[in-house]
Parts: C-alpha cells; structure tokens; sequence
C-alpha cells in the first residue's frame, strides 16, 4: 500500500475532481464513480491518500493512466527536435473502444478523448476538468 501523499501549505482549500502533474493524473472519487458507470474500464488505476498536514484532512484518490495506442493519422506533424506531436490528426479507425487514450510513441502528456466521451464529461461539471480540441 502507498502510504499518503502530504501537499504543499499552498494547496488550497478545494479538493478538485482532477489534478494533473508530470504526466500523472489523478481522479476523485466522484470522477472514478462516474468513469465505472460509463465503462471506462481501460484505464490503469491506483488509489492513494492525499493529505493536507496543516489543514488536518484527507481525501482517498485515484492514480488514472490512460493506455497509450498507435492512432496518428498521416496529417499528424511533428516537431523534429523534440519529437512531439505539434497538430495531432486521429486516425479514428485505430481508436477501436478507447474513450480515453494518450498517443503512442510521442513525448506529448495529452490525454485525449473522444468528442462523444468529452461532452459527457463536460456535463458533470467536475471541478479542475477541462478540454480543449486537438490542434
């Protein structure tokens, strides 16, 4: 078992549905409880304790890796430098059942849903969540 994560003093009074730091996401119990009822079932989950020291409270979240599949699409561009994608293109066709996904062989920390799986989202007004399209 992982023992609890403190955070910073300055973390703020708000205990939001989603946290992203370094490539890791992290989900409340709410957003995990409305992942299970839509059948996101594909995402690598961990629970952990946050925890506030000053503040003297806790709260149970969940580590939510999304796997990461091969669907670029031939108009993808990349950087050549870095070897990021700078416009990404989805060939929808290699998607399969993925709602949640992150690109395979790119250094990109997008989380990228699908337009459908994103307007369900965005009707839960979940507290930290927010989605942008692709470019």
């Amino acid at each position: 078992e992982i023992p609890p994560v403190e955070l910073k003093d300055e973390s703020g009074d708000i205990w939001p549905d989603f946290m992203y730091e370094s490539g890791l996401p992290l989900i409340s119990k709410r957003f995990k409880d409305f992942l299970d009822d839509e059948k996101i079932e594909n995402l690598f989950y961990k629970e952990i304790t946050l925890k506030r020291v000053k503040k003297g409270d806790e709260k149970k979240y969940w580590l939510a890796i999304p796997p990461k599949i091969k669907c670029l699409g031939k108009g993808t561009v990349f950087d050549e430098v870095f070897g990021s994608v700078e416009h990404f293109e989805i060939d929808e066709k290699r998607i399969g059942y993925y709602n949640i996904f992150r690109c395979e062989n790119v250094s990109n920390p997008e989380i990228i849903l699908t337009e459908s799986f994103a307007e369900k989202l965005k009707a839960q007004n979940f507290e930290g969540v927010y989605t942008f399209p692709l470019k």
